[in-house]
């Protein structure tokens, strides 16, 4: 009986020393588990931020695009056809103004290209790759 007391002394305090450890396992994990979710909160409020400040260029792309609408519209209303017929011929140097013109038109074309492959790229995330789309291309792409 003494023996049986003995072990069941000794099994308690194995018990005892196995609960304390997994305890203090318990406690590690759910501390690892907080700071995972603070990580997750900050680069959540990060992404959100990045998106915010992507559709913030977005609208400024917009407003820089629709002033230059109005420019050209302006350009086309003070050079049209009729107002080149009342110019007087010599006061032109026509050809190398056409000339340069068209060079100004044609760099003016790639660069409105480039813009609206930029644009298309920021507005139209690749769904091909989907699986490293952020929450802000997720929410693009939602928004389509």
């Amino acid at each position: 009986l003494n023996e049986a007391n003995i072990s069941l002394k000794q099994t308690n305090a194995d018990n005892e020393s196995v609960a304390q450890s997994m305890k203090a396992q318990l406690e590690s994990l759910q501390h690892e588990n907080e700071q995972l979710k603070q990580q997750a909160r900050v680069l959540e409020e990060n992404e959100c931020k990045a998106a915010a400040a992507q559709c913030e260029r977005g609208k400024e792309i917009t407003s820089d695009m629709k002033e230059l609408e109005q420019a050209m519209s302006a350009f086309a209303d003070n050079y049209s056809q009729q107002n080149f017929d009342q110019m007087p011929l010599d006061s032109l140097m026509i050809d190398s103004e056409l000339n340069a013109l068209d060079l100004s038109v044609r760099s003016f074309g790639k660069y409105m290209s480039d813009v609206k492959t930029y644009v298309h790229t920021l507005t139209h995330p690749d769904a091909r790759q989907y699986k490293q789309w952020d929450i802000a291309q997720m929410c693009q792409w939602i928004s389509l």
